[in-house]
């Protein structure tokens, strides 16, 4: 079974800089999952634009990226910071291994800014 936030159902993350200069957006999270290695394709992210014109979509996480705990390189570049064009979403796909016993799961997403 798989599922992400594309068609919004559950939502996508939207991010929006509040701040005063341009910022690059490095997504890191905890593993999801026991029986898999980490990171994997069972977790995944990219970025989506929002408002056209918030940030660099060229050189962005545009494509599903597997996440990672500890990953340095922002993955949206250049996140402008005026009101008409500052954020973006961030979707998240999770496909559940064969293996993975079934219990509760979780997972902190930590998303860091950088001027």
């Amino acid at each position: 079974t798989s599922n992400d936030t594309v068609d919004g159902a559950p939502p996508p993350f939207q991010l929006e800089n509040t701040g005063n200069i341009f910022a690059n957006v490095t997504i890191n999270a905890t593993s999801f999952f026991s029986t898999v290695a980490f990171p994997s394709s069972f977790y995944q992210f990219k970025a989506r634009i929002n408002e056209s014109g918030a940030f660099n979509d060229s050189v962005s996480s545009m494509n599903w990226t597997n996440m990672s705990s500890n990953g340095s390189t922002p993955h949206v570049i250049s996140l402008d910071w005026r009101v008409i064009k500052n954020d973006f979403l961030c979707d998240i796909n999770i496909t559940i291994p064969d293996n993975e016993t079934p219990e509760a799961k979780s997972s902190t997403v930590t998303f860091t800014i950088t001027g």
